[in-house]
């Protein structure tokens, strides 16, 4: 037995209606709404790190960056 999909007469149904080109740009329907952008959108790449650094590790990097010179 075959699945009713794959019969002819839900082929014909299927491809029944089709639409037909439209030859030039002026002949388009003009839209009822207007299509805008997304408001947001994500940043590419990996998000960066948001953890809360110790105490300790804060007085340390202040030591480093006198050490250097910053």
């Amino acid at each position: 037995m075959v699945s009713d999909y794959l019969t002819n007469k839900t082929y014909a149904t299927t491809y029944s209606n089709f639409v037909l080109p439209l030859p030039r740009m002026k002949d388009w329907p003009t839209p009822q709404y207007e299509c805008l952008p997304w408001e947001y959108l994500r940043p590419a790449g990996r998000p960066k790190k948001n953890r809360r650094k110790d105490p300790n590790e804060l007085k340390l990097q202040a030591q480093e960056q006198r050490r250097r010179g910053e």
